[in-house]
Parts: C-alpha cells; sequence; structure tokens
C-alpha cells in the first residue's frame, strides 16, 4: 500500500547541488554581491534570483523572507511565494477568460497538479516567463 500524499521523491539535483549552496552562501557571506566565503571571490549574481543586497531586491518579494525570518524559514518561504504566485496568477487567468472565481482557483489547483507545468513551475520560472514575453509578444 502506498502512501496518496507526502511521499518521498528523488532529489532534484539543480536545487540540492547548485541553488542551496549559492544561497547558503549568500546567507553566511552577508548577503554581499560577492561570494565573501570562496577564496576565489566570484560574483552571486547570475542565473537564479539568489538574496544579495542590491536594487534587484525590490522585485524580489520571494527573497524578502531572508531579512526578516531565519535562513531554514526564509529558504522555505522562497519556493512557498513561487507556488503562491503561481496559483494566483492562473486563478486570476482563468478568473480573467471568464472563468467564476471559484473554478477558476480550482482549475488553478489542477494545473499544478498537472506533471506539464513543471516546466515553468520551478526556481528558474521568472527567467522561462520573461524569455516567453520577449520572444512571442
Amino acid at each position: 500500500m502506498r502512501p496518496l500524499l507526502f511521499e518521498a521523491r528523488n532529489v532534484r539535483s539543480d536545487e540540492w547541488i547548485a541553488f542551496t549552496p549559492l544561497v547558503q552562501t549568500a546567507v553566511r557571506g552577508g548577503f554581499d554581491t560577492v561570494n565573501q566565503v570562496s577564496p576565489y571571490h566570484e560574483t552571486l549574481k547570475g542565473f537564479w534570483a539568489l538574496p544579495i543586497l542590491d536594487w534587484s531586491l525590490i522585485v524580489k518579494p520571494q527573497l524578502w523572507g531572508f531579512w526578516l525570518l531565519p535562513p531554514a524559514y526564509a529558504y522555505s518561504f522562497y519556493f512557498a511565494c513561487l507556488w503562491a504566485s503561481f496559483l494566483l496568477g492562473y486563478s486570476v487567468l482563468f478568473n480573467q477568460l471568464g472563468a467564476p472565481l471559484r473554478i477558476a482557483v480550482v482549475s488553478a489547483v489542477a494545473v499544478v497538479g498537472a506533471g506539464s507545468c513543471f516546466a515553468v513551475a520551478d526556481s528558474r520560472g521568472h527567467v522561462y516567463s520573461c524569455f516567453l514575453r520577449r520572444t512571442h509578444g
């Protein structure tokens, strides 16, 4: 008998091997744009939205938790904020397309449950959405 909820899944290597250590590096380095932990002092500006203290923090509400919460809770808040914005965005989209609010919310939850939505609902979703916007309109 298999559980329906909270079943262990394979670890996503891009978040476990790359993203999590970079977030830890940014937090340990005092949110500086340069890696203060490494002897190479490479920049932390790049592909992922990391909690670094610069002007871009204004447009990254998923990172605000790193200044308000302990790091473990802020890391959870980061992903919760991405999921909440995903649900909110699809709910608004379906509502704007004419669905009643209740149906729009249920439809947004159904989209989250579909396996294909994870192509853009990961830690790089904002990059994909900017790419689609620039190439298709």
